[in-house]
């Protein structure tokens, strides 16, 4: 079977409808699109959810002069000590002020301006654990998508 998508019009003549224009359109290769899409954010779900460094996920507001927690996962944190919903929708400044001192709020704002025209919807920081719960590294990745 294939998947199709129906678009229909009614055809009515003095007030009775006598028929309809259709046409149907093939979507089959945009329900295995939409279907693979699925499956790589579930893997993506899982893997976030399961590794051992700490992910938080970020989206930039008011042109890339504040970043705000999206999503936070478990192993960020045992790291932090902090829960996820006590951050999320919260500024990174707010919550860790010192990302400034870090130069790390330079490094988002750098990245962010890079960007030209293109829009970024998430930016990534991927924390690594060290011994005794410190940071031993800090990576600035990027999501981005663009229109």
């Amino acid at each position: 079977y294939i998947d199709v998508e129906f678009i229909g019009v009614p055809i009515i003549i003095d007030g009775k409808v006598i028929g309809a224009y259709g046409i149907y359109r093939d979507i089959s290769k945009r329900k295995r699109e939409e279907e693979a899409l699925r499956e790589s954010d579930e893997r993506f779900r899982k893997l976030f959810d399961n590794i051992s460094s700490g992910v938080a996920i970020y989206e930039a507001k008011d042109n890339g002069n504040d970043f705000i927690f999206k999503d936070f996962n478990r192993a960020a944190e045992l790291i932090e000590n902090i829960k996820k919903e006590d951050l999320i929708g919260k500024s990174v400044l707010e919550v860790f002020p010192e990302v400034k001192e870090f130069g790390l709020f330079d490094v988002f704002k750098r990245v962010w301006e890079g960007l030209g025209d293109r829009q970024a919807r998430r930016s990534t920081y991927l924390l690594v654990q060290g011994p005794e719960n410190c940071w031993l590294e800090r990576k600035l990745c990027l999501q981005v998508t663009f229109r």
